[in-house]
């Protein structure tokens, strides 16, 4: 074979000669020869140690295999442990849906609650997305006979009430603080109560529905998981919930209410697909065609801005992490260096297309806890390209 380069089919690239004898340092000791190097990475270690073992080939070079039909794309050796487990693979605990006896409620106690539960969720954006506006759940919420009687109420305290008696207990809870076994069962109420109004209620869907079915998905058992992601994709197909497009000229409140319910589904997908769980992931209308974000809007101006703002900044970031995970992880293919470098350069201009509030250190608290919240998934998203 030609020693001006060295031909790696099974890898489909070619390492130039002079940058082999650049990276190595040959003596002749009495021992034999001393072969030294000075590499920085795993995958220039690898490359090397094919690139040498060329060097000692005997095999004739195979006629089929060019090295005019190479493309000089050079692939970075895989982490090959990372396949064994998801990408955000969490271990499951505390989830709901097993308990068979049932839990006697207090009714005063139960609307304590649930109105401490409606009160975190709205009142802490940070953790909570805003998908429902504040002061119209708070109308509905208000004027309903019974909440507590209703699918919606009982899916956001299953998902909030642990955080509640966390980080926002009134003092009227502060017997839930300590007591882990009172917090389950509290929970397991909820979620028991849950799945009896989605069995009432499923057949005539609305968006409290969808909403409801997401929130029950994150706390079910992993088995169950995918039959409530599955039936909030087809309520939001059945109710005719689809997204905004780039080249929509519809900017109403009701069509922004859609796209952002739509993403809400696509998002809790995203998290649960890519931590194991099976994809359900919601359709656009027509395919092919680009999907516009959510925006920020007239009616969340002192009622939820920040909050819609970090959703659409993570949302950003999500959708280049989605593709990592789909090209690199979900499929046997080699990353090249040239890609790293493209979704490096991909989560780069989203950063710097960032508002300057949400670069820096603020001194307004909300303003932080927002900047901190995009920082975190844009440093996770940097840590799963760079881990591979």
């Amino acid at each position: 074979m030609p020693f001006d380069t060295i031909d790696t089919p099974h890898h489909h690239y070619q390492i130039p000669l002079d940058d082999i004898w650049s990276k190595l340092n040959v003596s002749y000791t009495e021992a034999g020869i001393n072969v030294e190097t000075n590499v920085t990475s795993a995958s220039d270690l690898h490359s090397l140690i094919d690139a040498f073992g060329k060097l000692c080939n005997t095999n004739p070079p195979d006629p089929a295999y060019s090295p005019t039909t190479v493309s000089g794309i050079t692939p970075l050796y895989r982490n090959k442990s990372h396949q064994s487990k998801p990408v955000n693979y969490f271990i499951c605990t505390d989830k709901l849906g097993k308990r068979i006896t049932p839990i006697r409620q207090n009714n005063g106690q139960l609307q304590d609650i649930a109105d401490a539960c409606i009160h975190t969720y709205f009142e802490c954006w940070i953790r909570f997305t805003p998908i429902l506006s504040r002061e119209e759940f708070m109308q509905w919420y208000i004027s309903h006979p019974n909440p507590t009687s209703t699918l919606i109420v009982n899916a956001i305290c299953l998902f909030v009430f642990r955080h509640m008696v966390t980080h926002h207990c009134p003092p009227e809870l502060e017997h839930y603080i300590t007591n882990q076994d009172r917090i389950q069962e509290q929970e397991e109420y909820f979620f028991e109560q849950a799945r009896e109004y989605l069995a009432q209620t499923f057949d005539h869907p609305d968006r409290f529905t969808i909403i409801a079915l997401s929130y029950m998905m994150s706390r079910a058992e992993p088995s169950r998981r995918h039959q409530y992601a599955g039936m909030a994709v087809s309520a939001l197909h059945q109710l005719d919930i689809y997204p905004r497009l780039i080249d929509d000229d519809d900017m109403s409140f009701e069509k922004e209410k859609d796209t952002r319910l739509w993403w809400f589904v696509w998002a809790w997908d995203f998290y649960m697909s890519s931590s194991g769980a099976p994809k359900n992931t919601p359709q656009p209308r027509v395919p092919g065609k680009e999907i516009d974000l959510p925006r920020v809007m007239e009616q969340d101006i002192d009622n939820g801005e920040l909050g819609m703002l970090v959703f659409i900044h993570c949302l950003q970031i999500w959708k280049i992490q989605s593709r990592i995970i789909t090209t690199f992880y979900e499929q046997a293919v080699d990353m090249t260096l040239e890609q790293l470098h493209a979704y490096d350069k991909q989560l780069l201009e989203v950063y710097q297309q960032l508002p300057c509030y949400l670069k820096g250190q603020s001194k307004n608290h909300d303003v932080l806890l927002a900047s901190i919240r995009v920082h975190l998934e844009y440093n996770a998203t940097r840590i799963i390209l760079h881990k591979l």
